[in-house]
């Protein structure tokens, strides 16, 4: 009965007798000090305990819910920020200065391009890595991957530099052209541990040794141009050799029927003489008929997408 006597008495209660701003404790608070001061409340205490405690656990409910709801704002917030700088980059990208970047209050995922594109093959292809034909091995280069990306100098004959840190294994392209003629192209996969310890090296900058990655899974290149290579891509080196880290794609750790040959020649854990004189560096074309070494009279450029 009391239960009844007390529904009947709070359907009168109005707006007016509860002034609400939002404040979900001042609710609670209001109702409760109404429920003390009303008439029937002396002997029906235990209804008004449990119907506080059920305002008052309404109440905090709401205010996760409202917690909640600030934090998806947020998040939209940025997402949206993310979205308006991406725009503004598209917008943009051909007026900037070489290496600059924009968007920079909600990160630098999008800069223009250090060192130039080329839009061929279906996709636009950014510069990080040359080595113009004729030029002079310089005594300062000790690793052919040595600079940080957009530290070259755009006007130098050569750039030892690596892919930038904001890449992501999955989905990058390498695309190289040589003097030559030649141009392949591969695709980064972190699933394949001869493609992966290409990654390392270019992105990450980490050394593979001399028969780690031997005879492993094959990382054939897609040709554009030239000739394809002759014997199956499956073994990596990334290490030093007569002072210098080089590079080494082919079949089996040892010059021969290489793809990408940059820096000295090497054989194993050393070099053979039979196949180049010792203390010459370069770069050696895509396409190696036999067993070519890097001269400095051939020219290779490297580049990558972002898609």
């Amino acid at each position: 009965m009391f239960r009844g006597l007390l529904l009947l008495v709070l359907s009168g209660i109005t707006a007016a007798q509860f002034p609400v701003s939002g404040d979900q404790e001042h609710l609670v608070s209001s109702i409760s000090d109404y429920l003390e001061e009303s008439e029937i409340c002396y002997k029906c205490d235990d209804e008004v305990s449990t119907l506080k405690e059920v305002i008052a656990n309404q109440s905090r409910i709401l205010a996760q819910q409202s917690g909640l709801i600030s934090t998806l704002q947020s998040r939209l917030d940025s997402v949206v920020a993310r979205v308006d700088c991406a725009e503004q980059f598209m917008g943009v990208i051909s007026g900037l200065s070489e290496g600059e970047t924009i968007c920079s209050d909600v990160g630098t995922w999008y800069s223009s391009p250090a060192y130039g594109t080329i839009d061929e093959y279906g996709r636009v292809w950014e510069k990080f890595w040359w080595w113009k034909a004729g030029s002079s091995w310089s005594s300062l280069i000790t690793d052919v991957l040595q600079e940080s990306y957009g530290t070259c100098d755009p006007g130098s004959d050569y750039c030892m530099g690596r892919l930038p840190s904001w890449l992501k294994e999955d989905g990058t392209e390498l695309l190289a052209k040589d003097s030559r003629g030649n141009v392949y192209k591969w695709e980064f996969d972190p699933n394949n541990p001869t493609a992966h310890a290409a990654w390392l090296a270019f992105y990450g900058h980490q050394e593979t040794p001399s028969g780690q990655i031997v005879n492993n899974m094959a990382w054939m290149p897609s040709v554009f141009a030239g000739t394809g290579p002759k014997a199956t891509q499956d073994s990596f080196m990334y290490r030093t050799e007569n002072g210098v880290k080089s590079i080494l794609l082919d079949d089996d750790n040892c010059d021969c029927y290489t793809s990408l040959n940059i820096g000295h020649g090497m054989c194993g854990a050393s070099h053979h003489t039979g196949y180049g004189p010792r203390g010459q560096y370069g770069v050696d074309a895509l396409y190696d008929s036999y067993c070519n070494v890097p001269v400095p009279s051939i020219g290779l450029e490297l580049y990558f997408n972002r898609t």
